[in-house]
């Protein structure tokens, strides 16, 4: 099972496709900005606990883990990246989204890491 689903977006200057990531860099919008994503099955909310910008080198996209603990210890690690605080308690046995989009200034890339925190059907 993929405990960590990674999604790609191109960060476009005309305000479409991942750009709006880039506003989490602004304290209120890290906060009040829940990611929904709907499906067949439902309304899957996922809650943002790291928003930071990588280098070119850094792994933020390993979708299995061999173990819990693994897996929690990984979302520790993107949580103390983050930009903005979060005290999201990790157990190991969350679903995580991670958004990636490019920075644009050949640099990095923008990454946001959010905990599934609700499903609604």
């Amino acid at each position: 099972d993929n405990q960590n689903i990674v999604l790609y977006g191109h960060n476009l200057g005309d305000g479409t496709k991942f750009h709006n990531l880039t506003d989490l860099r602004k304290e209120k919008n890290f906060y009040n900005s829940p990611i929904n994503i709907i499906t067949e099955e439902g309304i899957f909310t996922f809650t943002i606990f790291s928003f930071y910008k990588t280098d070119n080198n850094q792994n933020f996209t390993p979708i299995t883990f061999d173990y819990y603990s693994n897996f929690g210890m990984f979302c520790m690690e993107e949580q103390a990246k983050s930009m903005h605080a979060s005290d999201f308690n990790f157990t190991g046995k969350e679903l995580i989204l991670t958004l990636s989009t490019c920075v644009n200034d050949f640099g990095g890339r923008w990454c946001t890491h959010a905990v599934l925190t609700n499903i609604s059907h």
